[in-house]
């Protein structure tokens, strides 16, 4: 499940009828206050959040890591069974994360 939510909403804003892109953290993981009934981010959901960013960027990692193997010749090598990086993938200068 996605962190935010992207939506586009048509808003009036200075005398014009125009589209802005709205973007919201994602709620539905975030449990209910249940004094005051209301959502809050507590340290738990960040920590949770920030790895589940990791995980997903150490995904990345590891698939540009494979199509690396591949393109010298390591095509039967499963990506759960690497337990290192190949000493010639240049980690400090992969490619910029596409935008989705």
């Amino acid at each position: 499940q996605e962190a935010y939510l992207f939506k586009q909403e048509k808003i009036f804003i200075d005398f014009k009828n125009d589209y802005h892109l709205i973007i919201a953290p994602n709620m539905d993981e975030i449990e209910t206050n249940k004094e005051s009934g209301l959502k809050q981010f507590s340290p738990m959901v960040l920590l949770k959040r920030l790895k589940k960013f990791k995980l997903n960027l150490f995904d990345i990692v590891k698939k540009l890591h494979q199509e690396f193997l591949h393109s010298i010749g390591l095509t039967d090598v499963p990506v759960d069974s690497i337990k290192r990086w190949h000493q010639k993938f240049d980690l400090e200068n992969l490619p910029e994360i596409s935008e989705s």
